[in-house]
């Protein structure tokens, strides 16, 4: 008798892990709603954007995390430019919005994908030679102390009294 796709199970093996990634696909997505004044205006979630959008509020949040905090115009003008992105409502009702009205929908937004989702640091090790990713340096990128050390008694090495 031959199987069919409801028939078969995952099994795991002694060394299976955890998925690293687990995706849904958009078909049965349902939006969240953010209630403004009364009415209801769909966020839309962060599977159905093109990833043009995607990587533009990626250099977004990046940016607005490097933001001083005393810089409430920067971060007020980044907000701004972030929530007609992913809030589906008219820019008149977006306009009205204090910056912490702004901020807890960009908050919303960012909270939509569970972290189930996220990758997460690895489960053992020191995590020493680790990104703030989890994935390790490369010998010689920033972050790596490899490229500035210095070796005495090879060709080309600076003597220490040179400096």
């Amino acid at each position: 008798m031959a199987k069919t796709a409801s028939d078969t199970t995952t099994q795991k093996t002694p060394h299976a892990r955890n998925p690293l990634l687990s995706l849904d696909t958009i078909a049965g997505l349902e939006r969240e709603v953010v209630e403004i004044d009364g009415t209801r205006y769909e966020l839309l979630h962060p599977a159905e954007l093109p990833i043009s959008v995607l990587r533009k509020l990626e250099r977004m949040g990046q940016d607005f995390a490097d933001v001083d905090e005393d810089d409430e115009e920067v971060a007020e003008r980044l907000l701004r430019q972030t929530v007609p992105l992913i809030l589906q409502a008219p820019d008149t009702v977006i306009g009205k919005l204090t910056v912490s009205q702004l901020y807890g929908i960009a908050s919303v937004f960012t909270d939509l994908q569970p972290a189930a989702r996220r990758p997460t640091a690895p489960e053992s090790g020191n995590g020493a030679n680790r990104s703030g990713t989890g994935s390790k340096s490369r010998r010689g990128s920033r972050g790596s102390t490899t490229a500035r050390r210095r070796t005495t008694g090879s060709k080309g090495a600076r003597a220490s009294s040179s400096r």
